[in-house]
């Protein structure tokens, strides 16, 4: 078993170790819920099995290792859940914030220690956090050089189908699960590239066994489609009574709507169509801006719209 000299979830939540250039087994991954601090002290039938690590890509030329951490539920027998690989979004953002503020089982108190999230989604499914692409959270390359980044969806998907190949030599069982990938926000560019690369890979298999069992994708608060969505904004607005035509803001909000309308027609179809415009940028916040309610009796924490539930404030 891989012993770790720490483990700190506070704002670095872990320090991990450099795997070994051959393939680890889940034992050695594996994490006894003693090494998180204050974990050990709840309910034992809640703390879920834990196992984090940085796995190395197979056939990686610049050693890239990412880092995961999986958590299951103890099992009482063979049961045949699913495995939901997540992933955040950014693009760069860690998916340990998935682990430890959102659908994960950790949070983190303001002492600095481990609780249980009981809405969990690992009671349902096994769920693996990946820090991708390299250089996002705790992954990284190990050859030396200037520090590598991607930046093109296609070889982000290829080191993510390099992932996948080595994750399930260290966990073989896995490949037989029924395989959800689930994201958020710029997740919602990542999971359909890698969705359509498993089906290629699948097409070229006779063996069934070998396959990805891929069964569903789930994309929440997707930034899918930047153009189409950023001149929704608008009507998204007027359509829910967030905003209307006599609010003497009005006329700023549409000139941006025009603005990032004229700069996405005016693009060159013989140059790469960019991925977000600073003028189609402006709006989301014009909008935030002239939605703001500061009369004196609003609370501090109510005065902005909520962008991921328009019907809440925060």
């Amino acid at each position: 078993m891989v012993r770790w000299s720490a483990l700190f979830l506070e704002a670095a939540p872990l320090l991990s170790f450099f795997a070994a250039a051959t393939a680890l087994t889940a034992n050695d991954y594996y994490v006894p819920s003693e090494l998180v601090p204050g974990l050990s002290s709840g309910d034992s039938s809640l703390i879920p099995e834990m196992y984090a690590g940085h796995i190395p890509l197979t056939n990686n030329e610049d050693g890239i290792q990412y880092f995961f951490w999986k958590f299951e539920e103890k099992r009482n027998g063979n049961e045949d859940k699913p495995l939901v690989i997540w992933l955040n979004g950014g693009p760069g953002c860690s998916s340990m914030d998935g682990a430890l503020a959102e659908n994960g089982p950790i949070r983190i108190d303001d002492d600095g220690k481990a609780t249980i999230n009981e809405g969990s989604w690992f009671t349902r499914a096994d769920t693996v956090y990946v820090d991708q692409p390299v250089n996002t959270g705790f992954s990284f390359a190990t050859n030396p050089g200037p520090k590598k980044y991607d930046d093109d969806l296609d070889v982000i998907t290829e080191h993510f189908m390099q992932f996948l190949d080595s994750y399930f030599q260290s966990f073989p069982e896995d490949i037989y699960k029924k395989l959800i990938l689930a994201g958020e926000s710029y997740a919602g560019q990542y999971i359909p590239f890698f969705a359509d690369a498993i089906l290629k890979r699948n097409a070229q298999l006779e063996d069934e066994y070998s396959k990805y069992n891929l069964k569903a994708l789930l994309i929440g608060n997707g930034w899918i489609d930047p153009n189409i969505q950023s001149l929704s904004y608008l009507p998204f607005a007027k359509e829910k009574n967030l905003i209307d035509e006599s609010s003497p803001y009005f006329s700023n909000l549409l000139r941006a709507h025009e603005n990032c309308q004229n700069v996405i027609n005016s693009h060159d179809p013989d140059v790469p169509q960019k991925f977000s415009h600073s003028d189609c940028d402006a709006i989301i916040g014009l909008l935030l801006a002239y939605t703001k309610d500061t009369s004196p009796e609003t609370p501090q924490g109510e005065v902005c719209l909520n962008v991921y539930d328009y019907t809440l404030r925060a």
